[in-house]
């Protein structure tokens, strides 16, 4: 059985909102990026974004999210 750590709705609400925010914002700041700095640029800024949320996750993320015992 497992059980889920208490603040499951908090880490819940922040995976809805960066998938908002990224719905929202992520054509315009891509169409900016490939009009003034080039096709491959976009793919440049998705590396370097990925690798800085990765990081984040890895600082901020609880390291025990099922709390059993």
């Amino acid at each position: 059985m497992q059980t889920f750590s208490k603040e499951k709705e908090i880490y819940l609400g922040y995976a809805e909102a960066s998938t908002g925010l990224g719905i929202t914002f992520g054509p315009i700041i891509g169409s900016i990026i490939f009009r003034f700095l080039g096709y491959e640029y976009c793919f440049y800024s998705n590396a370097i974004l990925s690798s800085i949320m990765v990081v984040i996750c890895i600082l901020f993320m609880p390291k025990k999210l099922n709390n059993i015992g």
